[in-house]
């Protein structure tokens, strides 16, 4: 049997052969497990189980595939293409110390009507196997509706900041200042910005995920600021699921280009007036000329500003 670990904590389970259905003597929790032998799919379930407990979804279904072509009669395989589909992650409750799960991917279609889950649940012939399928969905989607509800009530956002708050030591990073300034700068311009650090600062002890989810979905740009100390080197930050385009290298400096030579004081009083709905703040947010040649001139830094108009 190849090694396995508990999908919820990362603890190593105690797995008899055969077995499809396991309790984690760690953190408490029955879960399925496939029944996989020692041979390349054992090798790509093992970096699957990895990626997808460190967020990478993406590349977890995709190896999750491979597995599913190799082994196209294990159910649980199928349920973790769910799992990374809707970004599930297992966090213990800070009260009761219990793993619950959480979603980092919204999706308007159900869990139960996800194709997937309905084949794990067809193919499996274990009852208890299929059980924890089912109630694991069911809960899965009552949290997908409640996120979904809350962030129906949001008011919508015209900028969403997206940044790195802290370092791997805890600290506040540079980003985060600088994110801030520009925070301040186009409130009071008059616009809704989406910034975390401030946004949902007094909903500490909520989710956060049916606010993040809602200003994604109804800001029109997206700001994304970042830095790094490497000569010639441009960090770019991660976008969501929702930007399907990236911006090149070769456009960002033409933009800046641009932005440098045309920022007069003319420009900074002009209203956006009715092209409003289509440049959406495109100019106003890269007309912050002071801001940018600190960064580029003084600092020798850049600020990768990543932006997806809907026109």
């Amino acid at each position: 049997m190849p090694v396995l670990l508990c999908r919820c904590c990362g603890a190593r389970l105690e797995i008899k052969p055969g077995t499809s259905v396991v309790r984690c003597s760690y953190c408490g929790v029955q879960q399925t497990v496939p029944i996989l032998g020692f041979d390349e799919e054992s090798l790509l379930w093992e970096r699957a189980e990895e990626l997808r407990r460190n967020g990478e979804y993406d590349r977890a279904a995709s190896i999750y595939e491979q597995i599913a072509r190799k082994c196209p009669d294990e159910p649980d395989v199928y349920w973790s293409k769910v799992l990374c589909r809707y970004g599930v992650e297992y966090v213990e409750e800070p009260k009761s110390h219990r793993r619950i799960p959480t979603i980092n991917r919204i999706q308007y279609t159900s869990v139960i009507d996800d194709d997937d889950y309905r084949k794990a649940v067809r193919i499996t012939e274990n009852g208890d196997q299929k059980r924890i399928y089912i109630l694991e969905a069911q809960a899965l989607d009552k949290l997908r509706a409640e996120i979904l509800s809350v962030s129906l009530n949001e008011q919508p956002y015209d900028i969403f900041i997206c940044y790195k708050e802290s370092d791997r030591y805890g600290r506040r990073t540079e980003d985060s200042a600088l994110a801030a300034g520009l925070y301040r700068t186009l409130c009071a311009e008059g616009w809704r910005v989406f910034f975390s650090h401030i946004t949902l600062e007094n909903k500490a002890g909520t989710e956060f995920e049916p606010y993040i989810f809602a200003a994604l979905n109804s800001a029109k740009v997206m700001l994304v600021v970042g830095t790094i100390t490497r000569k010639n080197a441009l960090l770019l930050c991660p976008l969501s699921t929702r930007i399907n385009s990236v911006i090149y290298l070769v456009n960002l400096i033409v933009l800046l280009f641009w932005v440098i030579t045309t920022c007069t004081h003319k420009l900074r009083r002009l209203a956006v007036g009715a092209a409003k709905h289509r440049t959406l703040l495109a100019l106003r947010i890269l007309l912050l000329h002071h801001q940018f040649c600190h960064l580029l001139f003084k600092s020798r830094k850049f600020i990768a500003l990543l932006i997806k108009l809907h026109i």
